[in-house]
């Protein structure tokens, strides 16, 4: 990829994709796809909130239950006017 240059006139440069939260109806079909497919590696899970976050590489991908207290929080379910991505951040 090369050295990092800041954008012109930009106050900082991002440097990598820090984490992306992504909504799921089926976190096990979610984590075999992420990991038995892509390669991830679980790293943490808090069941209470439905949430597992997975290693890739130096990010992470954080999976979100719609039917738990997070993925509920993010509105309507994927679908029909839902939405699987959350948000993404950016490591500056």
């Amino acid at each position: 990829m090369g050295d990092v240059v800041p954008a012109p006139g930009g106050p900082f440069s991002p440097l990598a994709i820090d984490h992306v939260v992504v909504r799921v109806r089926d976190m096990e079909r979610a984590i075999e796809f992420y990991c038995d497919i892509l390669g991830c590696v679980r790293e943490r899970q808090v069941d209470e909130l439905g949430l597992v976050q997975l290693r890739a590489g130096t990010s992470l991908v954080d999976l979100v239950d719609i039917a738990k207290p997070l993925g509920k929080a993010g509105g309507p379910p994927p679908g029909q006017g839902g939405r699987n991505m959350d948000h993404f951040a950016l490591r500056i």
